[in-house]
């Protein structure tokens, strides 16, 4: 445990400071008027009302959000402690306002479709949720960034996704703790889904292009889902634990597998039009065998000749597009190879 620093003690950024805090302090400070919402730095456009309600169902809905960065310092003049909030105003005030029935959640189609806070059951539950709201001194990642800015219905489809599949993630080494508080599977989740639905991408350049398209609405929603969830399950029917010491349970490597089974289920990708596809046991072991393959071929020292395109694919710019292109190709064709 991280020792708690004096009251006159600045937290700045030569010295990070890592604390967990519960909604309940926040609405303490508040009260006590040592919480200060607009620091002189903080010169930010209020949410819209949407913003607002969708941010509060991600909580409710148990989904991670960016974390708040906030400093404190003793004001002499009162002698109390300051909690400045330096990164995060919109958040922390929309959630104080939701404890204020100032803030509907979203109108859909839960049992909590546009209540307030005094219209839930329990306020008891809510505070505890809540209570995830932590206070960090890291900077956020690219993933971090798109949750504060996009709240509507592709962002829910790929958190909904990605929170079921916590558990795959885990078991196959896929993702780590750290990884996932991080949101990291919220990102592969949205990368996955953005090539379902329009093939191959280069992921610096198109994932926030495709949060903002399907904001307002994620037109291929269900049938997404019902995709997502049938390509985990032939994995983990046809894989299993064989997964967890392969190269293809690393992410970029996982990216290609998923895609490639699921071309080999579904179809071209960005293709919606197709029907499934038989994918029998035998069909499984097919690829089992294939991902061996080309799993000796990334430990050799010395790889096969027609392989070093897919080695260097594995290696170096694993999120760009060439590289995609290659390893999905390489794993199609070493899966047609097999038995023929």
């Amino acid at each position: 445990m991280m020792a708690r620093p004096r009251a006159s003690e600045e937290i700045n950024m030569d010295r990070p400071y890592l604390r967990s805090i519960g909604v309940g302090d926040f609405i303490r400070w508040r009260k006590e008027n040592t919480l200060m919402l607009s620091p002189k730095f903080q010169r930010r456009r209020v949410w819209p009302p949407k913003a607002r309600s969708f941010l509060i169902d991600t909580i409710m809905r148990g989904f991670p959000i960016p974390k708040l960065y906030m400093r404190q310092h003793l004001d002499l003049r009162s002698s109390k402690s300051v909690h400045e909030v330096v990164d995060g105003q919109q958040r922390l005030g929309a959630v104080l306002d939701f404890r204020d029935d100032r803030v509907r959640l979203p109108e859909d189609d839960s049992d909590r479709a546009g209540k307030t806070f005094s219209e839930l059951e329990t306020d008891a539950d809510v505070l505890n949720i809540f209570a995830r709201i932590n206070s960090y001194s890291v900077p956020l990642n690219a993933q971090e960034k798109r949750n504060a800015r996009f709240f509507g219905s592709f962002k829910q489809t790929v958190y909904s996704l990605g929170f079921q599949n916590l558990e795959f993630w885990k078991k196959h080494r896929i993702l780590s703790d750290t990884a996932m508080a991080r949101m990291k599977e919220a990102e592969l989740t949205s990368e996955l889904l953005v090539a379902m639905a329009a093939g191959l991408q280069d992921k610096k350049k198109s994932l926030d292009k495709f949060y903002d398209k399907w904001d307002d609405r994620f037109p291929y929603k269900e049938k997404s889902i019902d995709r997502f969830f049938d390509v985990v399950d032939l994995i983990e029917r046809d894989l299993g634990e064989s997964l967890n010491d392969s190269n293809f349970r690393r992410p970029a490597l996982f990216y290609s597998l998923f895609l490639a089974v699921y071309e080999l289920r579904y179809g071209d990708l960005g293709d919606f039009s197709l029907g499934k596809k038989s994918f029998s046991h035998h069909d499984g072991k097919r690829l089992l065998a294939a991902l061996a393959h080309l799993d000796d071929a990334l430990e050799a020292e010395h790889p096969p000749k027609h392989l070093s395109q897919f080695v260097a694919a594995c290696q170096r710019q694993t999120d760009n597009i060439a590289p995609r292109r290659t390893r999905h190709a390489t794993i199609l064709s070493e899966y047609r190879e097999v038995h023929r």
